[in-house]
Parts: C-alpha cells; sequence; structure tokens
C-alpha cells in the first residue's frame, strides 16, 4: 500500500498478490458408479477391519487391491495416492484512489481497480481405478475471472447555518466482470504415473465457456443535519445492465432514512443512559439477471452419457471423418425479463449506557423481493427443462439484536463481550401464475429443494413414510417395515430458527485474546453420511445389529396403503419384528434405501469458532524505523462443536453444504468432513 499527499491532492494505491495451491484426493459421494472417491466404500467397512494391515496395490497391475471389494470401489489408501485434484489459483488485486479538495468543502474522489484470478485444476485418475473403465483419465481445467471496479464522486459538505449541515454526493459507478473457462481431457495413460494431459492415448475438447456483464451506474446521496441530533437522508441509484432486455435496462431504485439522537434533542443529561438514538429508514434496491438470459444458448462438442461412459463430441466414425456437434441448452431465455427490485423498511435504535460500558443496538426489518429471476421448471415434452423468467415475490422478516458490556477496563487491561442475535422468517409469498412449486435443486434420489407459496424459502421435500389419518406409521405386514407413501412431502426445512454469537476480546499491554462462540438453533440438513453410517452400522449408535424390534405403529395394506383392520373394524398394531440390521438398511428402513424422511436432521450447534492469541510490538521498538506497526497472532478454527439432534458417534459436522452458498441449501451428499485449522500471521504496516 502507498500514500501520498501533495497539497490538496491525495493519491493512494494497493497491490495484492495470493497464490494459492491444493493438493490433496478426489471426494464425493461414495456409491456413484465409477467414482473415484477416496471415500468409496469407507463408510461401509466394519470397524474391526484395519485397512492399514492389509494389501492396497496390486504388484503387478499397480492397481488397487480392495479384497472383496475389488472392482467396486478404490481402496481408499490407493486413491489418495493415485487419484489427485490440484489447483494453483494465482489472484491480483489491485486498487488506486485519488481525492482532490476542490474547496474547504468540496471534494472529488475517484476509487478504481481490477481484481483477477487464474485458476488451472488437474484432476487425474490412474489405471485400474473403478472410474473410467480403468484407463486412467486426466482433465485440465483453465479459469479466469476478471472484475473492474471505478467509481468517481464529487462530494459537498458544508454547514449552511450554525445549526443546518448539508452533505451531497453525486457519482458514477461502473463495473465489468467476466469469466472464461476451457477444458481437455485425456484417455487411456501411456504411462501410469505421469498425470499429464499429453501422457493420454485420445485427448478430447470439452469445450469452453465465457460470459462477460456490464453494470454502468449514477448515483446521488443527499444528508440534511440539524444541531447534530437530527439527520435526514435521501439516495437513489439508476444502473444499466448488459444483462437484461433493451426497454428494461434501465432501472431506478432510490431509500430515504432518518434518525434521531434524542438524548441530544431533549437535552436528556444521565449517567445511566448517555446516549440514545432512534432510527428508521426505506430503501429499494435493484438486481440484474445472469448474463445470457434472454435467449437459448447452444454448447459446443457436447457430451451424453453419465459417469459410467456415454458419447463425446466431436467423434470419428469408422470411415474417419471427424463429426463435430453443438446442442441447444436445456433452458429457454426470456426476452423480456425485468429487474428484480427488493423493498425494505427498517426502525431500530441505538442504546448507550454507563458512559458507553454498556451498548445495545436493535433493529426490525421487512424486506420484500418481487420479479425474482429463477429457472421454471417446464414439461420434459416441451424439449426443455427450465424457463428463465420473473417468478414471484419473496419476504424477509426479522429482528437483529447486539449487546455489548465491557465488564472490566483497568490497569490496562480490558474486556470486551458482544452477543449477537439474529431472527430471520425468510417465505416464499407467490410464484408466477400457474406455477406450483419452482424447484431450486434436484439431486440424486428423490430429495429436492423447492419454493412453494406460503411457505419458507427452499423448502427439502422428499419421500416420506406412508401414514394413517392420525400420523401413525404404517407397517408392511410381510417384512416388518415402513411402507413408503405415493407422493413426496415437505421433509426438512433448511433456514434456522435463530442465531447468536458470542464474541470476547481481552486486551493486555499490547495481547490481544478473542474468542468467538457460535450457536444455531434449527436448519435441516439431509445427509447421505449420516445415511451410511446408520445403515451400514459402523458406529456405536446402532451397535447390537442382530436384536429384533417392533417398529411402533400399525399393519397396513402394501397396495392401498390404508390400516388393516381386525374383525371388530380397529387398526391392527404392528407386531412383526425385524432385526436392528434391517431397520437400518432395505426397502422401508429408517437409512438406506428408505424414505428421505429419515435422513434429515436437525443441524442446531454450539460452535466454538475461532480463538485468537495477537501480540502487538510497542511502537516505541519502531519509532526509528519505517514501520508502523507490527502484529503476530496465532489462531484456531472450528475448534469444537456440539450437534445434540445428530447421532452421537457419528461426530458430524451439520455446518457442510454440498452447494455451497447456492440457493440450495440442506444437503450433504458425502461432503469432506470439516476441518480444524490453525494458522501464524505476521502483518506489518509501513
Amino acid at each position: 500500500m502507498a500514500r501520498a499527499n501533495i497539497n490538496k491532492l491525495r493519491v493512494g494505491g494497493n497491490v495484492t498478490y495470493v497464490n494459492s495451491n491444493q493438493q490433496g484426493p478426489q471426494f464425493g459421494a461414495n456409491n456413484a458408479i465409477g467414482n473415484a472417491s477416496a471415500f468409496a466404500r469407507i463408510m461401509f467397512m466394519p470397524r474391526n477391519l484395519d485397512l492399514t494391515g492389509l494389501p492396497n496395490t496390486n504388484p503387478v497391475t499397480r492397481g488397487p487391491a480392495f479384497g472383496w471389494l475389488n472392482g467396486q470401489a478404490d481402496n481408499p489408501y490407493w486413491s489418495v495416492a493415485n487419484n489427485s485434484y490440484k489447483s494453483n489459483v494465482d489472484r491480483v488485486a489491485v486498487t488506486t484512489n485519488i481525492g482532490y479538495d476542490i474547496l474547504n468543502w468540496l471534494n472529488f474522489s475517484f476509487n478504481g481497480g481490477v481484481n483477477t484470478y487464474s485458476d488451472r485444476r488437474v484432476t487425474a485418475v490412474r489405471p485400474g481405478s473403478v472410474a473410467f473403465q480403468g484407463a486412467g483419465n486426466v482433465i485440465q481445467d483453465y479459469l479466469r475471472n476478471t472484475e473492474l471496479e471505478s467509481t468517481a464522486l464529487l462530494t459537498a459538505d458544508q454547514n449552511i447555518t450554525e445549526d443546518i449541515s448539508i452533505k451531497a454526493i453525486v457519482g458514477a459507478n461502473i463495473n465489468q466482470r467476466q469469466f472464461e473457462s476451457s477444458s481437455v481431457s485425456g484417455n487411456t495413460y501411456l504411462q501410469f504415473d505421469i498425470d499429464d494431459i499429453q501422457n493420454t492415448r485420445q485427448v478430447i475438447n470439452n469445450g469452453s465457456g465465457f460470459s462477460k456483464r456490464r453494470l454502468f451506474g449514477v448515483l446521488g446521496d443527499l444528508t440534511l443535519g440539524y444541531k447534530d441530533f437530527v439527520y435526514l437522508n435521501a439516495t437513489a441509484r439508476n444502473d444499466w445492465s448488459s444483462t437484461l432486455p433493451t426497454v428494461n435496462r434501465s432501472f431506478l431504485y432510490p431509500s430515504v432514512s432518518a434518525s434521531l439522537i434524542f438524548t441530544e434533542a431533549f437535552g436528556i443529561e444521565s449517567n445511566i443512559l448517555n446516549m440514545g438514538k432512534l432510527r428508521a429508514g426505506y430503501a429499494n434496491a435493484g438486481n440484474d439477471a445472469p448474463p445470457y438470459s434472454l435467449i437459448t444458448t447452444y454448447g459446443l462438442q457436447p457430451f451424453y452419457g453419465n459417469n459410467v461412459g456415454g458419447t463425446q463430441f466431436p467423434i470419428t466414425p469408422t470411415n474417419g471423418n471427424t463429426v463435430s456437434g453443438a446442442a441447444i441448452g436445456g433452458f429457454v431465455g426470456d426476452p423480456n425479463l425485468t429487474p428484480e427490485f427488493s423493498k425494505e423498511i427498517e426502525v431500530g435504535t441505538d442504546l448507550n449506557f454507563l458512559k458507553d460500558r454498556i451498548i445495545l443496538s436493535a433493529t426490525y426489518y421487512d424486506k420484500r423481493t418481487t420479479n425474482q429471476i429463477a429457472n421454471v421448471p417446464l414439461p420434459s415434452a416441451s424439449g426443455f427443462t427450465t424457463y428463465i423468467t420473473n417468478f414471484g415475490e419473496i419476504s424477509n422478516k426479522g429482528i437483529e439484536g447486539a449487546l455489548t458490556v465491557i465488564p472490566v477496563d483497568a490497569g490496562g487491561f480490558r474486556w470486551t463481550s458482544v452477543a449477537n442475535f439474529t431472527r430471520n422468517r425468510n417465505i416464499v409469498e407467490k410464484l408466477r401464475e400457474g406455477v406450483e412449486q419452482v424447484v431450486i435443486a434436484a439431486n440424486f434420489g428423490d430429495i429436492q429443494a423447492v419454493h412453494r407459496p406460503g411457505q419458507p424459502y427452499g423448502l427439502l421435500i422428499g419421500s416420506v413414510a406412508a401414514r394413517d389419518n392420525e400420523g401413525n406409521l404404517l407397517i408392511n405386514p410381510s417384512t416388518g417395515r415402513m411402507l413408503t407413501a405415493i407422493n413426496p412431502e415437505i421433509v426438512g426445512n433448511p433456514n434456522p430458527d435463530y442465531t447468536i454469537g458470542f464474541i470476547n476480546t481481552f486486551t493486555y499491554k499490547g495481547l490481544t485474546l478473542e474468542g468467538v462462540i457460535d450457536f444455531r438453533k434449527g436448519g435441516d440438513i439431509y445427509s447421505t453420511t449420516l445415511q451410511s453410517y446408520l445403515g451400514r452400522g459402523v458406529t456405536q449408535d446402532t451397535e447390537d445389529r442382530d436384536k429384533n424390534v417392533i417398529i411402533n405403529g400399525y399393519l397396513g395394506n402394501p397396495g392401498t396403503l390404508q390400516p388393516l383392520t381386525a374383525a371388530d373394524g380397529s387398526k391392527i398394531p404392528n407386531n412383526v419384528a425385524v432385526s436392528l440390521n434391517d431397520y437400518y438398511f432395505g426397502t422401508g428402513s429408517a437409512a438406506i434405501n428408505g424414505a428421505s424422511e429419515f435422513s434429515v436432521f436437525d443441524g442446531t450447534t454450539l460452535r466454538l469458532r475461532e480463538i485468537t492469541l495477537g501480540y502487538d510490538l510497542p511502537a516505541k521498538l519502531l519509532a526509528k524505523t519505517p514501520i508502523r506497526g507490527v502484529n503476530l497472532s496465532l489462531s484456531g478454527r472450528n475448534l469444537w462443536w456440539y450437534a445434540p439432534n445428530i447421532p452421537k458417534y457419528t461426530n458430524f459436522d451439520p455446518e457442510t453444504s454440498t452447494f455451497g452458498a447456492s440457493n440450495a441449501q440442506g444437503f450433504e451428499f458425502t461432503n469432506a468432513p470439516t476441518a480444524r485449522r490453525y494458522g501464524v500471521n505476521l502483518r506489518v504496516n509501513f
């Protein structure tokens, strides 16, 4: 970082370069056909079987050796050594800022920069693996993302009178995001242990991707103040987006807010309440569409098939003439897309007590998002899967609170404690006319994430056990297992009821110790890891698998899914026993091959999020150097958690998501386990 001041001119800049190298085994669902995952059948293995003491490599073929599981999966030890994923990321961020004081009350500023990264990935599966027919495969991907951002502002800040102040800002903003990708696949290794595309017999171009989005906006911000205790603010911004139709690409969104420091306004002088503020606001925000959402696009050199095999274009038939191909995309674009808009009303208060030793902040908000842009499902007979369009309205209502307390501040020692509380209710108010639900994620099996009118955002739906009209389970009289209902139902809500965070900071003579504790109440998760643990009986949660149990319920007719009745018309209680193993494994069970509802768990979690210990060198030691400050810190993250509603002995962390930060939450398809992280950080300021 560099800064320079020349009279009224200020110039600054910052350059950051980060290189990240990642290398590790391949992960993923443990039951996918032809999967080279290191998890393979690891969740199926009996705990008394020590894989470490068994051969993992065939000495003749150099392929995996996995005992009776040969041909079904790769030995995990062999997979870790031979099936790899490598990523090398170069990230560069350059920013510059210029400020000039035209007058003592008028200022011009410019901030601009570029943030770009390139990611080179190599995924290798060596010969002998169950994946890629045992021939070996290398995939080389190249991704590049570049974002350009610049903002120019003219700011006027002046007191009109002794009591009235005004601050006005006008400006313009330009943003461009560009993404490029390419992928090449090589099949059939020539040499066993050279993970390079040139070491393969057949090289196929997997295609490339490109997208570019531009956004230009003009903005204004006006703040009026009266005696430093009343403030009125109004903003407006108009954007023009390249991703929307010409007639809809311009959209305006304003906001207004007001705040009153009532302790100043009414002359309240108190040793208890030293500052009190009330605030309220209304904001309207606009959002554009993803690139290329207006028309249906094509993909070059498509692949038809699955992870076991298929046809990849271009193809070379027996006559030797190579045939290229192009495939129409699975979605239909909407040439009449309009921007999304979010309107929000917010009210709150800030109260400071005992000379800021206690600070309380509370906020209530009501946010409505209309004309949301998303994929609406289409009938398969249309030849497409989805239609990208404006589909409905979603609301977010909630409260946020923060309490800061300084219990001790004496003799150079200071203890600061902060508690945060958030409760949000995200509801799908309505969908496009004629649409009953929008599927936002369709996955392995029958589990899905959907939007339904009047229901929470992103509900999980899936198969459920058949029940009578009183909610009792219906049991198959031939097997003693549960019958499965015909129609899927809601099986989970991934949204938490509320979250609480605790931050405690202790400082003393340059030393700082900080701890962060989180609590999340609710938020369901569908987990194939837990399903496998319970279904295969590999944890203590389901020990004594041979004992018999009788499932609480009534005998049901497998054909009609109605209760069987005795001669007097009463329902017949289940009296057919099953082994505990059969209760968790097989059709009608409570885990593997059972209804999805039994693999959904409450994700309530108490977590020690982070502990950091840092030390700042005394300023006097740096007085004669160009260094302004030095800080050395040690940190640990995700050190401990407790999830009371997860099977006790699985040691499963529910803070995971197969789809990352996307709209589809509450899914875990054999993700890599979460990890504790330890770090050392040295920060030097010049």
